[in-house]
């Protein structure tokens, strides 16, 4: 949102201003004939130049205009872009991520048409699905920790998937994952909310445990219990009108890495890791999903240890096990929950014996 504050002509963004005059109004009348009205256009260039305005305390000297030019340029295309869309209003994700760009000052100033349109892009699902607020936390503590050499137009669109994995989208994990190596390791270990001297062997303490145990995250403790409870009645803003079964394990072409989940005659994908979950709907149930083997990564749990584990007053309606390193983790269904219980049960053991008596 902007300021209200008068530009200052004689101000480092006022100049700015002045010497880029025509290219921004080009780009302004480009808006306006894609349909975008005149007064909006004006309203969101002036609140775009109060965003690059905050960055004037960052630039001395004689490039000081030079390079605020280029920010004011990026970020009043960016909003233009949006108006001529229709998608310039109040609370709209591009009008906020515009609000974002300065944070990531170190960035900004290096690169800001590819920090804009990289931020701008990212902007929607982040705030479908994840944790806003440490998406920017995280972008900004990795934009600090940056080196002044590092190729910031390489390095920001890997570093804004990962912080938004990071910060809930638990479905962009692995592609996540991949992402890491390619980042300095002082701005990977940034961006994935560690300390600074987590940087040294990221790959071997903090990246290959995650992959083998997506529940396990450094500081958090894999002890035996109900971990994370998933979904809920749509009356309540959870995604399910009838109680849900869990049915197995996802593979790749089903959506997953995941859970497979039965609920309102739909096949549904519970994507999960120490961050985040997503729910995706996967197709119409159909008479052959009634007689399919469940598909699981381990022997069903036993129901003992299940009750051992965590003692529900309820039946168990599913469950799917996932082996890892540090305790078989089970996705459980009951009869009379619209919740799923992620239960890590204890690492000395966790999964039924074939033939054994439940």
């Amino acid at each position: 949102m902007s300021s209200g504050r008068a530009l200052d002509r004689a101000s480092a963004t006022g100049a700015a201003v002045a010497d880029r005059r025509e290219a921004l109004n080009a780009v302004l009348r480009r808006a306006a004939a894609q349909g975008a009205p005149d007064a909006l256009l004006l309203a969101a260039a002036a609140e775009a130049v109060d965003h690059a305005r905050a960055l004037e305390g960052a630039v001395a000297g004689e490039r000081a205009a030079g390079r605020l030019g280029d920010v004011v340029e990026a970020l009043v295309a960016a909003a233009a872009a949006a108006c001529a869309r229709g998608r310039w209003r109040e609370g709209s994700s591009e009008r906020w991520a515009l609000s974002v760009v300065p944070v990531l000052e170190p960035w900004v100033l290096a690169a800001p048409d590819a920090v804009t349109a990289a931020v701008v892009a990212a902007a929607p699902a982040v705030r479908r699905g994840a944790d806003a607020g440490a998406w920017v936390r995280l972008l900004a503590a990795a934009a600090s920790a940056t080196p002044p050499d590092a190729p910031v137009r390489d390095l920001v669109r890997p570093a804004l998937l990962v912080a938004a994995w990071r910060s809930g989208l638990s479905r962009y994990r692995d592609a996540a994952l991949d992402a890491v190596p390619a980042l300095p390791s002082a701005v990977a270990a940034a961006v994935l909310g560690l300390e600074p001297g987590a940087a040294a062997d990221l790959g071997r303490d903090v990246l290959e445990p995650h992959r083998a145990d997506p529940w396990w995250w450094p500081d958090r403790p894999a002890t035996a219990g109900v971990v994370a409870r998933y979904g809920g009645f749509r009356g309540l803003g959870g995604p399910w009108l009838t109680l849900p079964a869990v049915v197995g394990r996802a593979r790749a072409d089903d959506g997953g890495p995941g859970w497979l989940v039965h609920a309102d005659g739909q096949r549904w994908v519970v994507v999960d890791d120490a961050h985040g979950v997503s729910v995706v709907r996967a197709g119409t149930l159909d008479a052959a999903d009634g007689r399919s083997a469940p598909r699981q990564d381990a022997p069903p749990p036993d129901p003992r240890l299940l009750a051992a584990v965590v003692p529900w007053d309820d039946e168990v309606t599913g469950a799917a096990a996932c082996p890892t390193p540090s305790g078989t983790v089970v996705l459980v269904s009951r009869a009379h929950s619209y919740g799923l219980d992620l239960v890590r049960l204890p690492a000395t053991g966790g999964v039924a014996v074939p033939g054994a008596a439940a």
